[in-house]
């Protein structure tokens, strides 16, 4: 295998540290046309090339931040029984758990889910 440019580290499984990972942590699995796949580490195969992913920090929400992001990008709750369905300008963007018992919750963390997935 060729060393990895410096900049990214490129590992062929069962090299490197995705033995050592939870197995339900996502990687970047290489097919053969050159792109990146998300994969869960319990799915590499002996040869798959594979990078890990750079965990990112990302800063506290308060609620007032959370509003704000609601209604510059005019998010739409609809309520179901078992789910929210989130939409962004009219758009059906995806849907989230939702239950009367941790409903403040709910909505908190798909909205910072879809705040967290701008910045990234």
């Amino acid at each position: 295998m060729k060393k990895p440019p410096k900049k990214l580290s490129l590992w062929e499984y069962p090299d490197g540290p995705a033995q050592n990972m939870d197995q339900q942590v996502v990687v970047l699995k290489q097919n053969r046309s050159g792109d990146f796949k998300d994969c869960y580490a319990a799915n590499l195969l002996d040869g798959d090339n594979y990078m890990t992913k750079k965990t990112v920090e990302l800063p506290p929400r308060t609620d007032t931040s959370i509003l704000d992001f609601i209604v510059s990008n005019q998010i739409k709750i609809e309520y179901g029984e078992k789910d929210i369905f989130i939409y962004r300008m009219g758009r059906f963007l995806f849907d989230h758990p939702y239950s009367d018992e941790t409903k403040q919750d709910d909505v908190r963390d798909a909205m910072q889910y879809m705040m967290d997935m701008d910045e990234l």
